[in-house]
């Protein structure tokens, strides 16, 4: 009973002692032979999928907050605002949450067959790899670069070059709309990078969050009290606008993909070696 309540996840079994043990833990099971399963599958995905998220809501939310700072240095640190308030309000209730939450409910690894024939599979889990410093700062750094990347690039593409068609140049409140974009966009394709199984459902969140972006981009277009009042047209009519997405995904979102799936198979290689050499 007291190493139950003392483990950080507590498993009892229900056998002919008493209910005393399976009333005091977090899992309850049956039979001693299905604890492989629920450490070996449940355990090591659930732990490798947590991880994932916590260091995703680090990854996307600098992304989103960072440009402002990096954007900062053109106009000396005024303390002007770059995003549209209800947009930027949104941006995790809406536009960047489910995608994550249906990765964390079903991606997994391997197969649960996999991961039962193979325990040394567990191993990553147990050595803490999915959470250790290391990656967590590796993440930080990834999020700073591309926020770099994004404030920097969108800025010379916006201000510095670009022109409406009524011929005025376009604002802050434009790059702010690219910037803002760009984040959606970033912050929904990156789950792709890491995740493992792209179902139709997974799909359907990732780029419907992006529609849902878009659709509120549209409706804030109409608000007088908005900073985007009918700018929805004059900011997509520019060709920076658009391409500069392009540009960008293609220096973030491309460079993340490379690298997730660069380590992804390096470590599926190690385990057929290791399974040959069995």
């Amino acid at each position: 009973m007291n190493m139950i309540s003392a483990a950080h996840v507590g498993i009892g079994i229900r056998g002919v002692e008493g209910q005393q043990a399976a009333r005091a833990s977090d899992y309850a099971i049956g039979e001693f032979k299905l604890l492989k399963r629920l450490l070996f599958v449940h355990g090591r995905e659930c732990c490798r999928r947590n991880a994932n998220l916590i260091l995703y809501n680090f990854f996307k939310n600098i992304v989103l907050v960072l440009p402002v700072f990096w954007v900062g240095f053109h106009m000396a640190f005024s303390g002007q605002r770059i995003y549209e308030n209800w947009l930027y309000s949104l941006f995790n209730v809406f536009f960047s949450s489910w995608p994550i939450i249906i990765y964390g409910l079903f991606d997994q690894e391997y197969n649960d067959s996999s991961l039962m024939e193979y325990p040394f599979l567990y191993e990553k889990g147990a050595r803490n790899e999915h959470f250790r410093p290391r990656r967590f700062w590796l993440w930080f750094l990834n999020a700073l670069w591309q926020s770099g990347v994004i404030g920097s690039l969108a800025i010379y593409y916006m201000e510095y070059s670009a022109v409406t068609q009524s011929g005025k140049m376009v604002d802050i409140w434009g790059t702010g709309a690219l910037i803002l974009g760009v984040c959606v966009m970033i912050a929904n394709l990156k789950i792709l990078t890491f995740s493992f199984v792209h179902s139709l459902t997974g799909l359907f969140f990732v780029f419907g969050s992006i529609g849902v972006y878009i659709t509120a981009f549209v409706i804030v277009n109409t608000l007088r009290s908005s900073d985007l009042y009918k700018n929805f047209k004059e900011y997509w009519s520019t060709g920076n606008f658009y391409f500069s997405h392009i540009i960008l995904l293609a220096a973030t979102t491309l460079m993340d993909l490379a690298n997730e799936r660069y380590h992804s198979i390096d470590y599926i290689f190690l385990c057929l070696i290791f399974v040959r050499s069995r």
